[in-house]
């Protein structure tokens, strides 16, 4: 008799270890992935110095004159098609001492060597394309991407003499 009430007391202390309270709570986790792009330029004299020079130079002897490079960097999350357009400016290349003085944006091309989502271009003329400017990248696949580019004018004896300068935006769209 003695065994069988130890044996109930350690079978009475084991259930009372089993009746402990409990509380659970769930926690819930969210995230939002967005689309998102960032652009930037970067010439060869570093990262914001977004400007080319074209050289002086005879057209006799240089019917064309290049000016760069220019790292274009990309770097998007999209579920759709990424693309990158040059979107020129006005007419062209306006003269600082005569606004009538303009060297058409037609005149000048870029090339890039198709690294990443990048198309290989070569002398792509910036008069052409639509009113949302000139493709020069499109992809599917997120990520960060960079290409160099060359810029070419087409030099004339044409042009009148002054200093010239123009815009192009660059723009990324990641829908």
């Amino acid at each position: 008799m003695a065994i069988l009430a130890l044996a109930l007391v350690f079978v009475g202390a084991s259930f009372a270890q089993a009746q402990q309270a409990q509380s659970t709570a769930g926690l819930t986790v969210n995230a939002t992935v967005s689309e998102f792009a960032a652009l930037t330029l970067a010439g060869n004299t570093g990262a914001g110095a977004a400007t080319i020079t074209f050289p002086n130079s005879d057209p006799g002897a240089n019917p064309t004159v290049t000016a760069g490079p220019v790292t274009v960097s990309a770097s998007f999350r999209t579920n759709g098609t990424a693309t990158v357009y040059v979107l020129p400016t006005g007419a062209g290349l306006v003269g600082s001492a005569h606004s009538s003085n303009v060297i058409p944006w037609s005149n000048i091309s870029s090339t890039s060597s198709g690294a990443g989502f990048f198309a290989p271009s070569q002398g792509v003329a910036w008069g052409v394309g639509s009113g949302s400017g000139i493709l020069v990248g499109t992809g599917t696949q997120s990520g960060v991407y960079a290409d160099s580019f060359t810029y070419t004018l087409l030099n004339s004896y044409n042009y009148n003499v002054d200093s010239y300068s123009g815009t192009v935006t660059y723009t990324l769209l990641a829908p």
